[in-house]
Formats: structure tokens, sequence, C-alpha cells
């Protein structure tokens, strides 16, 4: 099925860090990645979305105004994310994968793509606002970043305006997700809005790029090198994971109220008790769950029933696991920190 183009580029410039006297050199220039990055090699890039809206017709200034501010403080924010705007290397036969953040691997900056979406600013608060997503049309919101062969870029920009030129903005990211997770990512994105707002990141702790925290196991760059092999078994190619065919999916998006959670909670506790006593009587009740435990058990249970409608074989006592990624971050002895990269494993809840 072929996607119907509803944004038009108009411009596409490259933003460099702002020069500053910690500018990585040497062996600083190449950070080595872990077996928790390299897994994420041949995954597809991480993209965030964001949409503002000139409600009033007062707070948003014109679109060329809001390029040159966000080009401005990108270059600011690039200068403490250097790795960001370098490219993601293989620096050897053997399959080790680094950042490079070298001055010939930043030149000649982050791809920052200017654009035009085919609808008005009122279709563009639509598309921001509706339930179900037009998964479609978000995805000509956020940059392409080629990511199937070596060197590649770690990170990109685009910003779109709407075809009548005001009232509306949307700016899109991507990132390479073998260079960070989700949570790198919204360090990145807090660290851009500070320099938007402010001007500067003048006193602002530097992020941890450095991945020696995870490297010390004595197996951890083995384990590094097969897993880029698995990946990229004939280097600089990258055997990219297919892309999901979006056209077959739908996604919406669900507001769970604050007294819908506290139900919930009561019901979980009601039912553990049932469970424990038969009678619903006990003299010591358990804590209710937090929130993130009660709606992810709302979410377990009805993506089992769903399944057991759609396979009639299905039975009632078959398991149905739930796996989630939980961020380890604080979790290692020593703790790693807020440092920029990925320390995210997979988990099951058992019982």
């Amino acid at each position: 099925m072929k996607i119907r183009v509803r944004v038009r580029v108009l411009d596409v410039i490259h933003v460099q860090a702002d020069q500053t006297a910690n500018q990585p050199a040497g062996d600083d220039a190449m950070i080595r990645l872990s077996p928790l990055d390299t897994f994420f090699l041949a995954i597809r890039p991480i993209h965030r979305l964001f949409f503002y809206d000139d409600g009033d017709g007062t707070s948003l200034p014109p679109f060329p105004s809001v390029a040159s501010s966000l080009r401005a403080s990108l270059g600011a924010t690039l200068a403490v994310f250097t790795p960001l705007a370098g490219k993601l290397t293989a620096c050897s036969d053997d399959h080790d994968v680094v950042i490079d953040c070298s001055p010939g691997a930043v030149h000649p900056g982050v791809t920052f793509v200017e654009a035009e979406y085919s609808g008005d600013a009122a279709d563009m608060r639509r598309l921001a606002r509706d339930v179900e997503h037009d998964t479609e049309a978000f995805l000509q919101l956020v940059p392409e970043l080629e990511v199937g062969r070596l060197p590649a870029p770690v990170l990109a920009v685009q910003v779109t305006r709407p075809a009548d030129g005001g009232g509306a903005v949307a700016v899109g990211v991507s990132m390479h997700h073998a260079a960070g997770d989700g949570q790198s990512l919204w360090q990145f994105m807090r660290a851009w809005s500070t320099a938007s707002q402010e001007g500067s990141l003048a006193g602002a702790a530097a992020p941890t790029f450095d991945r020696a925290g995870l490297l010390r196991h004595p197996k951890a760059e083995a384990a590094a090198r097969i897993l880029a092999r698995f990946s990229a078994p004939e280097l600089p190619k990258v055997n990219m994971l297919p892309e999901p065919d979006w056209t077959r999916q739908s996604r919406r998006t669900y507001l769970v109220t604050a007294g819908q959670i506290q139900s919930l909670k009561r019901r979980i506790v009601q039912s553990q008790v049932i469970a424990k006593n038969g009678d619903g009587e006990q003299n010591h009740p358990p804590e209710p769950p937090a929130t993130y435990v009660a709606i992810a058990s709302l979410l377990w249970t009805s993506i089992a029933r769903a399944k057991s409608v759609d396979n009639a074989t299905a039975d009632d006592d078959d398991e149905e696991y739930f796996v989630f990624l939980a961020d380890c971050r604080r979790r290692l002895q020593p703790p790693l920190g807020p440092g920029f990269g990925r320390l995210l494993l997979g988990f099951y809840p058992s019982f």
C-alpha cells in the first residue's frame, strides 16, 4: 500500500555543536558500546514527536524564528551531548562498534529538516489530539535516519509547520537505538528544552557517556562483539529488522482517570483477599498495588482475554506472559547514575 505524502521538505541544514574547551579527542572520542547497546544495533530508530499549539494566537513566534531558535539551542545542547552529533562506526573487522565523536565524525553536524505539512493549523491540532492515532502521518513528521549501514548518524531533527504557515508546529526527533534508550533521549530533550528557554546550559551537569561501568565484566566486550556480529555479519551493512506494516495496525490513547485507578486497585486487593481466604475475610488485607502494577495488570489481562477470543483452541490453563523492560541504572553496584546509554533489562512477573 502506497503511503500518502503529507509533508514536503523545505530545507535541510546541518547543526554543529558549539565550540567548547571540553571537546572529546583521542581515545575519549571513541565511546565503546556495551552488549546492551549492540543488542539494539538492528532495531529501528527511536522516534519522539512533539506538537506545539498557538491556541491564543500570541504564544508561538513565526516559523522562521522558531526554527532559528531551535537550531541555536540545539547547537548549545550538542556541545554537552557531543556524541549525538557523531557517528555509529565499526572501528575494526572484529565487530568493535563505537560512537565516534571525533572532529571528522561530527562534521557536518546533526541533520535539521524544515518541512511543511499539507494541512492547516487546525488539521495539525486534530492530528495531535485524536484518540485514534494516524501513525502514517506521524512517521512523516519525524526525520529519516539512515541506520542500515555504518557509519550511521546518531541523531536527526525535523521541524514542521502547517501549510498556512503558523498556529502550530511539530518537532520530531529520531535517535539511533544502539546509542541510547528512551531514558537517555528524554535526558537530551530536557537539556535541549532548558537551552531553548534559558539560552544556555551553563551550570548544568554533563551526562556520562562512558560505558566503563557496564564493560567492567570480563566477558562484556566479547559479548558486545558477538551481538554486533549477529546484527551485522557483513559489516558495514546492518541487517535491520523489518519495518512494521503500520497500515495493518491501529494505535490509540486510552485515558485512565485517578478515580478509575483507585477503583482498579481496590478491585485487585479484593480479589487477592478472596483468593487467599475464600470468604473475603482477612485480618491484615494486602497493601494496594502501585499504579504501574495496577495498569500493567489491566493491560495484561485484557490482552490475554483478547487472544483467547481470537484463538478458539486456547486453554484457560495456558500461561500468558507479560514482559516489560526496566531501567536498572540505580541497581548497579556502584550505581551508574544518570548515564547516557542503555541499561534496560527484560523482566516478567511470576506468581
